[in-house]
């Protein structure tokens, strides 16, 4: 993928609550501040960003991706353009059949993805649908 100019990303350290793949969406842990889950349903609220580094085990750190663009893993198959969310609760990102009021949104997909586990690139626009 090229750039066109230059692009500035925002990460910010957490601990992961339990092990976890780079490139998972991942969501703020209310039980414990300063770590990150993995979302628990599609559509999940309080988006943190994307992991950028495996995570083995809970407390590992990890650097969080929270503006810019981003790699992301595919639940199914995107087209460039998708705006996409949560799409489940692995931390992959997906089109939804139509948005909620209330749904997070993570970006905008950037790459097409061909098939479920395919990792494109996204840009991040962290909200939630009103």
């Amino acid at each position: 993928m090229s750039k066109l100019g230059a692009m500035y990303n925002f990460d910010e350290t957490f601990r992961a609550d339990a092990s976890m793949s780079k490139y998972s969406v991942v969501v703020y842990n209310t039980a414990t501040r300063g770590y990150v889950s993995l979302p628990d349903a599609s559509g999940a609220t309080a988006i943190v960003g994307v992991i950028q580094e495996d995570a083995l085990a809970s407390g590992d750190i990890v650097s969080v991706r929270r503006h810019g663009v981003s790699k992301v893993i595919a639940k199914h198959t995107l087209t460039i353009g998708d705006l996409v969310y949560a799409g489940n609760t692995d931390g992959r990102v997906g089109k939804p059949t139509s948005w909620s009021n209330g749904d997070g949104m993570v970006g905008r997909a950037e790459e097409s993805a061909s098939a479920s586990g395919d990792i494109i690139a996204c840009f991040l626009q962290i909200s939630e649908v009103r």
